[in-house]
Parts: structure tokens; C-alpha cells; sequence
């Protein structure tokens, strides 16, 4: 069933346009006019802060599946390191703790780890390429890292930016019901004599209920 907010949204969709279609009727109301503008000002507002929200959140998802793809690079290249690191551990006692994969932390805190392997890995690059690992793996590790880092922070700005329009959107949601309480009286009184226009005024303005829940049945004995 529709959201109270989503019915509201239709009814005042409805409303903007009956009030379009007929405001020559109301050439005389200068306030009844302004806010018959400011309806349909509210409405263009609302109707772009929606397709804003729809947008935003197309594009924080695509940056979410993004950082993904680059945690699973920035993985890989630390298993690597961490891998070559065990085999030298016969050479350089507790090496491998230097560069062992961490189990919890999330992205942030794998990112903070992948820095410190491209740090610690430094003082051993040259026997970590002779053992098999590219001449730039601490360049490409950090690369990794700062791709992680960048699609995490505009998926962030994405959300954020998100949130933003859904706070506009329903900013101008509230404005508009308010306006239309104002203009319903007067309304009410222009079409007073004239029950075709204010009948279709009431079916633009009217919110429909939610269904009743039916009572359950009584089981047959």
C-alpha cells in the first residue's frame, strides 16, 4: 500500500494541475494567484529534488560496487606481499607478522594496512622481487589503496548528496500541503454555485484512507 507521503505527493500533483487549468477563474484573488505560483514553484521543486534522490542513489551504488571490485585488487596484491613474505621467513625472523592480512576492520581498515605493507615493505622490496613480485608492487599497492580510498569517499558524497535531495524533496512535500490548505477555502467559496468545478476540486484534494484491516473470520466449529 502507498505511503501516506506518496498519496499526499499524488494528490497534490492533482491539485497543481487543476489549479493550472483553471486559473483564469481566480484573476482577481492577487493572493489566491501567488500561491497558485508558488504550488506549482513547490511542485517543479519537488519534482526535481526527485529525480535528483533517483540519480544520486544510482550513482552512490555504482561507486559502492566500485569499491568493491577495488577491495578485492587491494586484497589480492596484499595476499601476495603477505604470501612471499612467509617464504622469507627462514631469512628474516617475524617477517611474516609485518605482513600478515587482517581479519576484521572493514575497508578503512584495510586500506590503513595495505599503507603500512607498502611502508614496511621498503626496507625489502629488493627481495621481494627476486622472489618473483613486479618491480613496482609497493607503487601498485599503494595505487590500489588510494582507488579503494577515492571510491569509498565519493560514494560517500554520493549518499550524503542523496540524503540532501530527499530532505528537499520532502521540504517542498510539506510546503505544498500547506499551501493547498490555504487556497482550499477560498476555493470553496468561488465555486461555491458551481458544483461541477467544485466536485472536481474535491477529487483533486482528497487523500485516500488506508484500508481498514478486515477483521479475521471466525473458524467454523
Amino acid at each position: 500500500m502507498a505511503s501516506r507521503i506518496t498519496r499526499e505527493n499524488e494528490r497534490n500533483i492533482r491539485t497543481n494541475d487543476f489549479l493550472q487549468t483553471n486559473i483564469g477563474d481566480f484573476a482577481g484573488n492577487t493572493f489566491a494567484t501567488a500561491q497558485i505560483e508558488l504550488l506549482r514553484a513547490k511542485m517543479q521543486a519537488a519534482g526535481n529534488a526527485r529525480e535528483m534522490q533517483i540519480s544520486k542513489h544510482g550513482a552512490a551504488r555504482q561507486q559502492y560496487e566500485i569499491a568493491e571490485e577495488a577491495t578485492d585488487a587491494l586484497k589480492q596484491a596484499m595476499r601476495d606481499i603477505a604470501d612471499f613474505a612467509v617464504t622469507m621467513a627462514d631469512d628474516i625472523e617475524g617477517i611474516e607478522e609485518k605482513f600478515r592480512i587482517p581479519r576484521s576492520g572493514g575497508k578503512r581498515g584495510r586500506i590503513a594496512r595495505a599503507r603500512a605493507f607498502a611502508a614496511d615493505a621498503v626496507e625489502y622490496k629488493a627481495m621481494f622481487i627476486e622472489r618473483g613480485l613486479a618491480s613496482d608492487f609497493i607503487e601498485d599497492l599503494t595505487q590500489k589503496a588510494d582507488a579503494l580510498e577515492q571510491s569509498l569517499e565519493s560514494a560517500s558524497a554520493k549518499t550524503a548528496e542523496r540524503v540532501g535531495s530527499t530532505e528537499s524533496k520532502l521540504q517542498a512535500h510539506k510546503e505544498a500541503n500547506k499551501i493547498i490548505a490555504r487556497l482550499n477555502p477560498i476555493v470553496q467559496m468561488l465555486y461555491r454555485n458551481n458544483q461541477t468545478k467544485l466536485s472536481e476540486w474535491n477529487f483533486a484534494t482528497h487523500v485516500q484512507r488506508d484500508d481498514k484491516p478486515k477483521p479475521p473470520s471466525n473458524p467454523t466449529a
